[in-house]
């Protein structure tokens, strides 16, 4: 129709104007288009982009009142009514000095109702799309915030008995109707209805309410000209008319919320709608599967954080209020006011991911919230929901060590007592996450503002300490967990993991914190079967010298220094590293060692003595020559492997070695006059090459420690470089 592209047009030039600040400079220009718009309007009403259009310039807070009342009348939908204009309208609901972003004006309560009283009569009508529908019913706990202001009760109540279906009844929703019916002298009309509606669900809570003031009821002249005529419209636009069940058949012209499933959908859909205060009802449903796949890049993240801040989230009590108060809610009905079920657990599971989502893209977990998480750790059974209860965890923000201990990791730690390795394995991937989460945080400095994403700092809480904590607290939950399992690979690498993050504490992020990895832990590395946690072990501790004595790090820089106590505790780690790997010195006590302390990873000489004496029953050889380098559980086999490559380039063969690669050995195959093509290789020329062949195979953290341990590898490194 050509007087759809008028109204294009017309809508287009009063955007323009709008945006460039023209309302206050000529009001009577705005009011000469909107009388030509009412014009164009009358009698065909307006297609689905118009009217888009038309209700984005009435509820975007920069029309007068006045204006955006005259221009509400004219949005007649010709078609079904889109999901946006449904967004928008919710999107005004509510304060008017809060709910719109940053630079628009305010939406007077006079607008808000009569946008809610026109969407009441398109549901009467059924002129509402199959999508806007859908989308009042998931946005149920936004709508009925209106039920709060007096102005839009009427209007909020009648849409609510529209849309009001089984799962939406709820015994604090009955409640609070209830206690907002005795306080209105004269409730309307709808918020009875309402309260009937209510009650044909719930009988039992409700049956006993009733109202002693007189009530209002009627709908004014103005709005019931106004349903005729959109019903004159719509009736006559070529829609269908609903069926026997009051449905529509209706193409989509727009992405419903159900939709949105992904982080990338939200932010590529969320910039066309304003939703101030009602993000939680659009996050994405990500149940389905405890374990995400891969998450989504940075890039997507921002984006995403900066939709939401576009659609007016700020860090203020009002909106994080309003939006923790929605999740909190939803989460208490689900986990204590119904019978545990799968389904139950499931749409729990969709919370807590939600909650994830949303608080992730901030980098921390909303304030309110945090509370609920410590009261939901109390009863917690430790399995259901884990891995996100976990991530959420890992999302806390700075506290003191004893708030962290008393309301979280103490609670979490007892539940470990009773759960299998793989739940400590998990705990201290939280952990890991915890204290990453954390140092990356710009908040160290006492000087930085202490407002955050989510909430504010105490500025008298050291944080530095409480970080502290956090590290000796996993340090020593990693040494109970190894004790209770002192072979689990699973365990082990989380644990090596928690430790190689925190040395980018003093080495990357200029936080002056280290802590040690225990003796019994590191001996579990240094002793296992695997090359894996053999090779980061020794990575960890050559990294920790730089991170205690380093010039690049924050612990030297700081001009704090490292506690003697550290750099002692990791020159003896280094130099028993060095004497069972190189020099064959596996358990034996240092020389006036008296009976506490043998100077063996922390064990007394009865001990040593003890475990030499049990080997030695049980064994044809030393404990200490099965721990070289070459005879290693985890090496024997790759230091085989590198003297076959070493005899190969020679143009010669170790096939007729016997046993592992020692001195022995290696003598006895080049003595051996029946092969006269066994390698000549002595066992001291032999080592290095083998450091240098596990390195090739990804052994990187036993070739630095030793490279940078032992003065003749230092050597050869310099000859090499040189």
């Amino acid at each position: 129709m050509a007087s759809d592209a008028q109204i294009a047009a017309k809508l287009g030039q009063l955007d323009t104007w709008l945006r460039a600040g023209h309302v206050k400079a000529n009001k009577d220009d705005i009011d000469a288009a909107l009388d030509e718009l009412a014009a164009l309007a009358e009698e065909h009403g307006l297609n689905q982009g118009s009217l888009c259009k038309g209700y984005e310039l009435a509820l975007g807070g920069v029309l007068p009142t006045a204006q955006a009342l005259k221009l509400l009348p004219e949005l007649v939908p010709r078609e079904p009514l889109p999901v946006q204009p449904v967004l928008l309208t919710l999107s005004a609901l509510g304060d008017a000095s809060h709910n719109l972003p940053l630079g628009a004006g305010k939406v007077d309560y006079k607008v808000q109702r009569r946008a809610l009283e026109q969407l009441v009569v398109l549901l009467e009508l059924g002129a509402i799309s199959e999508q806007a529908r859908s989308t009042l019913d998931r946005l149920y706990g936004v709508v009925e915030r209106g039920l709060q202001y007096r102005t839009l009760r009427d209007a909020t109540a009648a849409i609510l008995c529209q849309v009001t279906r089984r799962h939406h009844v709820k015994p604090y929703r009955i409640d609070e109707l209830n206690r907002i019916i005795a306080r209105d002298p004269a409730p309307p009309s709808s918020l009875l209805r309402l309260r009937e509606e209510y009650r044909s669900y719930e009988p039992e809570r409700v049956y006993e309410q009733r109202s002693t003031g007189s009530s209002r009821a009627g709908r004014s002249k103005a709005l019931e000209a106004w349903k005729e005529s959109a019903s004159t419209i719509f009736e006559g636009g070529g829609a269908k008319v609903p069926d026997s069940n009051g449905e529509r058949e209706l193409s989509r012209t727009t992405t419903p919320l159900s939709d949105l499933s992904t982080v990338t959908a939200l932010a590529s859909h969320i910039d066309t709608s304003s939703m101030p205060s009602q993000a939680a009802s659009v996050l994405s449903t990500v149940s389905g599967s405890t374990r995400r796949a891969r998450p989504p890049p940075e890039a997507d993240r921002a984006r995403a954080w900066g939709l939401l801040l576009r659609s007016g989230y700020q860090p203020n009590s009002e909106h994080l209020a309003r939006l923790s108060a929605w999740l909190i809610s939803q989460l208490q009905y689900e986990l204590y006011d119904l019978e545990p079920s799968d389904a139950g657990r499931a749409r729990i599971e969709d919370l807590f991911c939600r909650v994830r989502e949303l608080c992730e893209l901030g980098g921390e977990l909303l304030e309110a919230l945090e509370p609920f998480l410590a009261d939901f750790l109390h009863t917690w059974d430790g399995e259901h929901h884990r891995k996100v209860v976990f991530d959420i965890v890992a999302l806390l923000k700075p506290f003191s060590w004893e708030q962290y201990a008393g309301f979280f990791l103490d609670k979490l730690r007892k539940l470990a007592d009773s759960h299998d390795v793989e739940w400590s394995a998990d705990f201290v991937a939280c952990l890991t996450a915890l204290v990453r989460n954390l140092a990356v945080r710009d908040n160290w400095d006492p000087e930085t503002p202490t407002v955050t994403a989510f909430g504010m700092l105490d500025g008298n809480v050291q944080y530095l300490d409480a970080l502290q904590g956090i590290l000796a607290f996993g340090d020593a939950f990693i040494l109970s967990a190894t004790c209770r399992f002192p072979t689990s690979l699973v365990l082990r690498t989380a644990a090596l993991t928690f430790y190689e993050r925190l040395l980018d504490l003093p080495l990357a992020l200029d936080l002056p914190l280290v802590v040690l990895p225990s003796p019994a832990f590191t001996y579990t590395c240094l002793l296992s079967n695997e090359l894996m946690s053999l090779s980061r072990i020794c990575g960890i501790v050559a990294r920790l010298r730089d991170a205690l004595v380093g010039e690049a790090s924050a612990i030297v820089s700081s001009g704090s220094g490292a506690a003697p106590e550290h750099v002692e505790a990791l020159n003896a780690r280094v130099v028993e590293i060095v004497g069972v790997l190189w020099q064959k010195r596996f358990l034996r006590a240092k020389e006036g060692a008296d009976e506490t302390d043998a100077g063996v990873m922390g064990l007394s000489k009865h001990d040593v003595d003890e475990l030499n004496a049990r080997n030695a029953e049980s064994r044809t050889e030393s404990s200490a020559n099965s721990q070289g380098i070459t005879t290693h559980g985890a090496l024997a086999l790759l230091a085989r492997d590198c003297l076959a490559v070493l005899a190969e380039h020679q143009g010669k063969s170790s096939e007729a070695l016997v046993g592992p690669v020692t001195v022995s050995s290696l003598k006895a195959l080049s003595a051996a006059t029946q092969h006269p093509s066994a390698p000549n290789l002595s066992f001291n020329a032999f080592r290095p090459h083998l450091v240098e062949y596990l390195a090739q195979r990804g052994a990187t953290g036993l070739s630095e420690f030793l490279f940078s341990s032992l003065q003749s590898l230092v050597q050869r490194r310099a000859s090499m470089t040189a």
